[in-house]
């Protein structure tokens, strides 16, 4: 396999998240703090290598070796139905329903 040097932005992408959430759970600042949070221990952050004064990258495979680490903790957990974004009793497609029914004119009708 070929090693390369990924900067931040790209590796923050092949993973699927943001630069600020990558930086807070992904990477490794902290010798005591080296697993992902929420992993349970069993995924483990990525080092990053300095590349200026300021830019810093990863070895692309370490970042590999992430997602496959992410990939067997997600297999290896029991499936959860996502919790819904707003409670059903509360979607906003219902209250639109029940002001029409009510009598009221929808701003559409009028």
């Amino acid at each position: 396999m070929l090693r390369h040097i990924e900067k931040k932005k790209f590796s923050a992408g092949r993973i699927g998240v943001g630069l600020s959430h990558f930086d807070e759970n992904y990477v490794l600042k902290d010798a005591d703090d080296r697993f992902v949070p929420g992993t349970d221990g069993k995924v483990q952050r990525v080092r990053p290598v300095s590349l200026g004064e300021r830019a810093i990258g990863f070895f692309s495979d370490e970042i590999d070796r992430l997602i496959e680490q992410l990939q067997k903790w997600r297999d290896a957990s029991p499936l959860r139905a996502p919790k819904p974004a707003v409670p059903i009793e509360f979607h906003p497609s219902r209250h639109r329903k029940a002001k029409q029914q009510s009598g009221r004119l929808s701003p559409a009708a009028r």
